[in-house]
């Protein structure tokens, strides 16, 4: 990232570790209910292999959403909108 001029250093970094740290919470809550440590187990698999495609999907619709709302979305007050 450095070489192509975007920041990457613990600063930028910083929000994507808070947001991590809160999705770690979640995951191990959801491991949790189960009683077994196989189970826990297992469970912390199919989180890992499952959920993660869903996960990248639902940051790509979060960074168009939010695309949108910064960027195409009609402003009000502007001239023929």
């Amino acid at each position: 990232m450095a070489r192509f001029g975007y920041p990457w250093d613990a600063d930028h970094l910083a929000p994507y570790g808070r947001l991590a740290q809160e999705l770690a919470v979640t995951d191990l809550d959801f491991v949790e209910r189960y009683g077994s440590p196989e189970e826990q187990v297992e469970a912390a698999v199919a989180l890992t292999v499952l959920y993660e495609p869903v996960l990248l999907s639902l940051r790509r619709l979060a960074d168009t959403a939010e695309s949108y709302r910064r960027f195409a979305a009609p402003r009000t007050g502007e001239a023929g909108a």
